[in-house]
């Protein structure tokens, strides 16, 4: 059962005319990336565990991290290479005609044209 129920007919309200708002709910923006990030990146998409790698697929900025990884023998973390919002076009397409049908299915859901 949804909380939404209990909630009183001023709270409904507001919560309409929120809806209407144009701004965005919250300002929160991720620090930058910095060099030492990137190097630890770097060391845990060497690591030989897979969620590991993954983690490093999915927060990577690096093409040339990106583009090894999703070279990967494990289907997980090329599917976490799709998914990543900052992955190039080029790596997104090769992962479009992947073998494994749900890195395929990242890769398309981000768009490859």
């Amino acid at each position: 059962m949804s909380c939404v129920g209990f909630w009183t007919e001023s709270q409904r309200a507001r919560l309409r005319l929120a809806a209407l708002d144009p701004r965005p709910v919250s300002s929160f923006r991720s620090p930058q990336t910095t060099d030492s990030k990137r190097q630890r990146i770097r060391l845990l998409a060497l690591d030989p565990r897979s969620q590991i790698r993954e983690s490093a697929a999915l927060h990577s900025d690096e093409g040339s991290v990106l583009a090894t990884l999703a070279k990967n023998g494990d289907p997980g973390v090329r599917a976490a290479v799709a998914r990543n919002p900052r992955c190039p076009h080029v790596v997104r397409e090769a992962l479009a005609s992947d073998g494994d049908d749900i890195v395929r299915g990242w890769a398309n859901w981000y768009g490859t044209s």
